[in-house]
């Protein structure tokens, strides 16, 4: 196996762990070879000392100055300081182009680069600095020099000190302070806020015995400390809080020339120190918390040491380069190499860790070459790294597992520790939600539904959600019908009190009757245009009878009818009764009052039972209140009759359709005509009206209506909820959450307190909730279990037991997997349903065992011989350990029936044998043995069933998992 990173690869071998002995301990990963090359990326012809720009904006950019003591093939004594640019772009050209270049007066002995620091906006490239062959100190901006802003490149020269400046360093927290060494042991703080006239400081009195400082280094950790060795073999540590010097350490074992110091990275009180002596060239690790010896020693070159830089990266990283030509790359806290630099051909005297690019340094030697190497991601040979670089592994990490728990890494703030600090938490991401969910679930379970509804309307961001959240809320009165026709603005008493107070005033009848007479009359006249022969018949017949004689059969003689007596039954057979004058408009347009005709006749119908008769006569001559008194009085039939006569010739006044849709119990009719905009209206009339079997389908009628016909979703959904229809209800709902704007977890969330309210009404309650809210239970409880809220989760994955859902049977079977010692993860104290099914593939038969024969003696039966046990060998189990007697018939080992089929009777009888004890409740004791096995001389052997692998000592029982029919993906769970 190869893994590949981006500066490394790692070789690894897998090794099979069945091939170790069972009592040694399997390492089935072995590290074989890693593979990480140092490369030569660019290349100047430069014999220069190297400084790397601290600017992460121009990381690319390093600065050359030409090295004191060294002359080139032409002989060029002038000095150069030149800014090179660093392209790391794939197939880039190795050479470096020049961005600027300055003359110098004199040679540098070491380069440092400064960054920015406040009241320098001049200098946006930071300011360089120089140390000096004649002991001056040149200052030089930067980015004047690659001419981004205008003026003079040389900003000051300073002469402090009298003899060559080897040691220089910026200081990382303020970069206004540079600090130098040169001869004498000494040391000078520049405080460069005014680069161009810097003021000078001491860090203390110099040390004995005097001698040329080759190196000074800023604490790393510490902005006030300063380190500082030389050609004496001693270094001292300077406070500069304190003016003086707090340690000085020296090897007095081997007083030899130091020529170069570092701090460690990470570490505050570490600091590495080399020697240039060609007799003892040891880089020593010192730790100032005890400073009496060295606490390491890194061996390896073989002439002086010249130059050290640690790695800012990784405190695991040091280089040095020596007079050897050689630059090695060491672990500092281990002594090991980790890897070597390709050799130049004269001394290695400068290198450089790029301080914002990680893999990438510098070096300079002798023959004439500035070098930048990275290590690459491909190659092999002499110079591969031997450890993964520390910029390539994680300083933290964190991830999140089941339950809401976060399990986070971090390095230990202890520097001697190397074990990284693992955290276990159950951070809160949703604090809304959860809040959401925790009130949710104390309403219900203290019967408060009705106050969380009350309390939804006070907080509703709409009106249409206010609406539905008092709509259910009125569903938990007694009083039900009362409120509703409330809440769509028909109440009783407000009505009636409206009704009563009405005033003539008030009907804004205009003069002449309700109907202008004019209009009334070119009615009439429009209608006789219309249809003349229609309304001449009409004319005809209202003269026709308009005698009262006509009108009941008479001769005409007023005097005769008065006067006469009944008509005798013999003489008038009700066979023979003439029939009531068919049923037509009346023929006239407004009420007759008291007529003295009129009534005469109709009080002789009504004297003689003819109320037909007289009820007819009342509705031609618009009298239809006495019709309906006298309809009243003939019977029901004929009131019923009336009353249908009453209604249709009225149809066009709304009330009086509504009243025929109520007398006439039409309400379905008058659902399917209703008008969805006068949808309160219609859904009054069914709440007072709809008997209790009826209303559910009347109400679902409506709602359909509404959303098909009206596009009213919104109404619609109150008359689902009337009608106790959760399908379509939460239909609705999941189309509007679909297009609600808003975080998925509350949105989820207004849902689920919608359906949790719904469910618990008289109207919708279910045994079984719809697959859609177990589906939406089921989300809803992984978005609990991933905050932590196990308990709570659980209790809606119960709910949504019943719904047939796959994904919350998956989600139960997980809780209760995931921690057994919480007791809300077994409800009832029993394993839940597991969501596959199960297929018992039996026991392998073990491997026949060669019993010797004794003279004389009967053969005893051997088992069957098993092709797939001596293949597989432990893989299917080891041999039963059952002793068969001479005296007793070997057992019979069943057929192996093929796998995933049906066991046949005899392989179930057997398997019953060996079969594994049902699971127990949570918290029950295992048994120790199968039911029913054989006894022997030999232990029982116990079997897990938990964990992932079979105990080797034992017999072994395989099961196979098949997927569900539930399950919409090609999946296989295995329990």
């Amino acid at each position: 196996l190869v893994i590949g990173f981006t500066a490394a690869v790692f070789v690894v071998r897998l090794q099979d762990a069945s091939q170790d002995p069972p009592s040694s301990p399997s390492h089935p990963i072995e590290l074989v070879a890693s593979v990480s090359c140092i490369e030569t990326s660019h290349q100047a012809k430069r014999s220069a000392t190297v400084a790397w720009s601290p600017l992460s904006s121009h990381r690319g950019l390093i600065a050359v100055g030409t090295v004191a003591n060294a002359i080139d093939d032409s002989f060029e004594t002038t000095a150069d300081l030149e800014i090179l640019s660093i392209d790391f772009s794939p197939n880039s050209a190795k050479e470096m182009p020049s961005k600027g270049t300055v003359k110098s007066s004199e040679r540098f002995h070491r380069l440092a680069w400064g960054g920015m620091s406040a009241g320098m906006n001049s200098f946006p490239l930071g300011i360089l600095a120089g140390g000096m062959v004649d002991g001056s100190i040149g200052l030089w901006n930067p980015a004047a020099i690659i001419k981004e802003v205008e003026g003079e490149a040389l900003v000051a020269k300073v002469q402090k000190h009298k003899g060559p400046v080897r040691g220089l360093d910026f200081n990382v927290f303020k970069p206004n302070l540079l600090a130098s060494g040169a001869t004498e042991s000494e040391i000078l703080i520049w405080d460069l806020a005014s680069p161009a006239s810097p003021n000078v400081y001491t860090p203390g009195a110099a040390s004995q015995p005097f001698a040329d400082i080759s190196s000074v280094a800023w604490n790393p950790k510490v902005e006030h400390i300063l380190a500082s060795t030389g050609a004496s073999g001693s270094s001292v540590v300077w406070d500069l809080r304190q003016k003086r010097p707090v340690i000085s350490f020296t090897d007095s074992s081997t007083k030899t020339s130091r020529s170069a110091l570092a701090w460690n990275p990470e570490v505050a009180t570490q600091v590495m120190v080399a020697s240039d002596d060609d007799t003892t060239p040891v880089v020593q690790m010192w730790d100032l918390r005890n400073a009496h010896s060295p606490a390491k020693t890194l061996v390896g070159h073989t002439r002086g040491i010249l130059d050290i830089s640690w790695c800012p990266f990784d405190a695991a990283m040091l280089l040095t380069c020596a007079k050897d030509n050689r630059t090695l790359c060491w672990n500092p806290s281990t002594g090991q190499i980790l890897c070597e630099l390709p050799s130049s051909s004269n001394w290695n005297f400068d290198v450089r860790w790029s301080p914002k690019l990680p893999a990438i340094l510098t070096s300079a030697s002798f023959d004439g070459y500035v070098n930048i190497y990275s290590l690459a991601d491909t190659g092999s040979g002499p110079s591969s790294i031997k450890q993964a670089p520390g910029w390539l592994k994680r300083p933290v990490g964190a991830s999140f597992g089941f339950g809401g728990q976060l399990v986070s890494f971090n390095k230990s703030a202890n520097p001697d520790a190397h074990r990284a600090v693992v955290h276990i938490r159950k951070p809160c991401t949703e604090p809304e939600f959860i809040e959401r969910a925790e009130a949710l679930d104390v309403a219900m379970a203290q019967g408060m539904l009705k106050e969380f509804c009350q309390k939804k309307v006070e907080t509703a961001d709409s009106p249409d959600e206010a609406n539905e959240w008092q709509f259910m809320n009125i569903l938990f009165d007694e009083d039900t019908r009362r409120r509703l026709t409330n809440f769509v603005g028909y109440s009783r008493e407000d009505i009636s009190s409206q009704v009563l107070a009405l005033q003539l005033k008030d009907l804004k009848i205009s003069e002449g009757g309700s109907l202008h007479k004019k209009e009334k009359k070119k009615k009439v006249e429009e209608k006789e245009e219309a249809k003349p022969a229609e309304t001449a018949s009409q004319e005809t017949e209202a003269v026709a009878n308009s005698s009262v004689d006509t009108l009941f059969g008479g001769s005409g003689e007023g005097d005769d009818f008065l006067g006469g007596s009944a008509p005798v039954p013999a003489q008038n057979p009700p066979e023979a009764r003439p029939q009531p004058v068919p049923e037509s408009k009346p023929l006239v347009d407004e009420p007759i009052g008291p007529n003295e005709v009129l009534d005469e006749a109709i009080k002789k119908a009504i004297i003689c039972g003819e109320f037909e008769a007289a009820v007819d006569c009342c509705f031609k001559f618009g009298r239809m209140a006495d019709a309906l008194l006298l309809a009243a009085t003939g019977g029901k039939e004929l009131f019923q009759r009336t009353q249908e006569r009453y209604l249709q010739l009225h149809e066009a006044q709304p009330f009086v359709k509504i009243t025929r849709s109520i007398v006439n119990h039409q309400l379905q009719s008058l659902v399917e005509h209703s008008d969805p905009a006068a949808w309160k209206e219609t859904l009054a009339i069914l709440v007072t009206y709809a008997t209790a079997d009826e209303f559910a389908t009347l109400c679902d009628n409506l709602a359909t209506r509404l959303k098909e016909v009206g596009k009213n979703t919104k109404a619609a959904i109150l008359c689902y909820i009337c009608a106790g229809n959760v399908d379509k209800t939460v239909d609705i709902w999941l189309q509007e959450e679909a297009w609600a704007a808003g975080y998925s977890s509350i949105k989820l969330q207004n849902l689920i307190e919608k359906i949790c309210v719904l469910l618990v009404l008289d109207v919708c309650k279910q045994e079984v909730v719809p697959n859609v809210v177990g589906d939406k239970y089921a989300e809803y409880a992984g978005i609990l279990a991933s905050q932590g809220r196990l308990s709570l989760a659980m209790q809606y994955l119960v709910r949504a037991t019943a719904a047939d859902s796959l994904s919350a049977s998956v989600l139960r079977e997980r809780i209760f997997n995931s921690d057994v010692r919480n007791f809300y993860s077994v409800p009832q104290h029993q394993h839940p349903t597991f969501p596959f099914e199960l297929y018992d593939v039996g026991v392998a038969p073990a491997r026949p065992v060669q019993q010797p024969l004794s003279s004389g003696s009967a053969g005893v039966p051997q088992q069957a011989y098993n092709a797939v046990a001596d293949a597989f060998g432990d893989a299917f189990g080891a041999p039963l350990n059952v002793q068969p007697q001479a005296t007793q018939p070997a057992m019979q080992v069943p057929q192996q029936q093929p796998m995933g089929m049906p066991m046949q009777p005899q392989a179930q009888q057997y398997n019953q044998q060996f079969a594994a004890p049902q699971q127990p409740a949570y918290g029950g004791q295992m048994q120790n043995t199968y039911p029913g096995q054989m006894q022997s001389a030999q232990p029982a052997y116990p079997v897990s069933r938990r964990g992932g692998g079979f105990s080797t000592d034992g017999p072994r029982r395989h099961r196979m998992c098949r997927r569900s029919s539930l399950e919409a993906s090609p999946r296989v769970g295995c329990r």
